[in-house]
């Protein structure tokens, strides 16, 4: 849970994920008694939709590298599926060939030092006739939200957390996607996806947001002055995306479903 710009606290992740997951659980098309592995499983809510829809014939397993992010991920299951999730490096999966039908990796992919070494393992561990479902966002200037964040991250906390802000739209470009992807797989299908955000204040996001950003990002001093300017500083340039209090924001991504 993130702060809010009160005392009430919003789920952060939910909130700006959980939009583009539905679209990615629709396009890898899960069925009762399937097996899925969430790569990259972040908070697990691909991995909770999925067990959720392949039931308690079916299993899920999430993978991450972070063992803080799997025990939150454990604690905020609610799929009927079983679940177990495993911490690993996601360019050297722990199981055994074709040990699932259905490999989600929901914005992980660019996030990996070896990019072709984890596309290799996804198809590796997919089942010859399973699906693999891909999602990544795309260019940064498609995120006015982020966006923002980036450039008054930049000029407040300096450089190194700005590209921190940055990261996630390190893979941004469809045929660089297609062409990675096409490394492992013979057949890649790549669509293009806009969904809309929510968020209690454009402030309220940036708050959360800089909860995940490394201390060894941050400058050490006035570093609490500066968190906050950068959150006044938010909520002033993003009004126009601010309806009735909430911000509405759009995020873009590419959702690429190989076989």
């Amino acid at each position: 849970m993130a702060p809010g710009t009160g005392s009430r606290p919003y789920s952060f992740d939910a909130i700006l994920f959980e939009p583009s997951i539905r679209h990615l659980i629709a396009e890898a098309r899960p069925h009762p008694g399937e097996s899925v592995l969430d790569v990259a499983c972040g908070s697990g809510i691909a991995a909770c939709k999925a067990g959720a829809i392949v039931g308690a014939t079916g299993r899920v397993c999430g993978v991450d590298i972070g063992p803080n992010i799997l025990k939150k991920a454990g604690s905020l299951y609610t799929g009927t599926a079983p679940a177990h999730w495993v911490r690993a490096n996601a360019q050297k999966l722990p199981f055994a060939d074709a040990s699932f039908r259905v490999v989600l990796c929901h914005q992980g992919l660019q996030f990996v030092p070896d990019r072709i070494a984890c596309v290799a393992e996804l198809r590796r561990v997919a089942m010859p006739a399973g699906r693999v479902a891909v999602m990544t966002w795309t260019h940064i200037a498609d995120c006015p939200f982020y966006l923002a964040l980036h450039r008054i991250v930049g000029k407040l906390l300096g450089p190194t957390a700005a590209d921190f802000v940055a990261a996630p739209f390190s893979l941004p470009d469809e045929d660089d996607l297609r062409v990675l992807l096409g490394t492992a797989f013979q057949r890649v299908s790549v669509s293009r996806i806009s969904v809309r955000t929510v968020h209690p204040s454009a402030g309220a996001f940036a708050a959360a947001f800089m909860e995940y950003i490394p201390p060894t990002m941050l400058p050490e001093r006035n570093l609490s002055y500066l968190k906050g300017a950068v959150i006044a500083e938010m909520d002033e340039r993003m009004t126009p995306w601010q309806v009735d209090g909430p911000m509405i924001a759009p995020i873009v991504a590419h959702i690429a479903i190989c076989r």
